[in-house]
């Protein structure tokens, strides 16, 4: 640990992710946006398609590790009621503004699209989240669950990289929790607005080899 002003910030990633103070966060990784029939996912290039269909591998990879070493796991889901009526006219100029809107809302409360994939299902012990904005905090419990997690830092996966990523990676910094991001397990479905936000979040990327070693995945 770094002593500055009698205060201990971590200095390693081992410390940075140690079992006792870090949650997992595993965002947005729905059938909407990350799954083969996908409203958005059916969107994506080829390119885009395959490293988003890589990242919902390699967060399978990270979350057994996670789970194997005691650190919570909560996933998120973005969510819009059947009608819209939850989306301002703000939000749906900025998601048509991205090609992120059609003629109907995307995740829909109680559709196969809402659903995260099938591969990354919740395991018992597991949080959940139904969140209507952008940062995973917003209107959420999500502060709540990970403070009586103890929890100091927010390991962040997941889609999409200059929206939701980037958002609640921000959201996270105000409230006073270490970030971390694995590099591989997050996605965007735009590549120069992909680049522009890990360029953005680069001091909080890591190697996802880095996490597994220490976690002993």
């Amino acid at each position: 640990m770094l002593n500055v002003g009698g205060k201990q910030i971590p200095e390693t990633l081992a410390e940075l992710v140690d079992p006792s103070w870090t949650c997992l966060l595993i965002h947005d990784v729905q059938n909407d946006y990350c799954a083969p029939g996908g409203k958005l996912f059916s969107k994506l290039d080829e390119s885009l398609a395959a490293s988003t269909r890589q990242a919902v591998g390699r967060i399978g990879v990270l979350a057994q590790a996670a789970r194997a070493a005691g650190v919570r796991v909560i996933y998120t889901r973005a969510s819009h009621l059947p009608d819209a009526s939850d989306e301002s006219p703000v939000h749906l100029r900025h998601l048509l503004a991205n090609g992120q809107r059609g003629a109907e809302p995307n995740v829909v409360l109680g559709s196969w699209g809402h659903a995260v994939v099938d591969e990354l299902a919740p395991q018992p012990g597991d949080a959940e989240v139904d969140k209507y904005a952008f940062s995973a905090f917003q209107g959420t419990p999500l502060d709540k669950l990970l403070r009586s997690f103890s929890a100091r830092t927010l390991v962040l996966t997941g889609v999409a990289s200059h929206s939701g990523i980037l958002t609640t990676a921000r959201f996270a910094l105000t409230l006073d929790y270490f970030t971390v991001i694995p590099r591989e397990c997050v996605a965007g479905m735009n590549p120069a607005q992909h680049e522009a936000a890990t360029t953005l979040l680069a001091p909080d990327l890591v190697a996802l080899d880095d996490i597994l070693a220490v976690w002993g995945g």
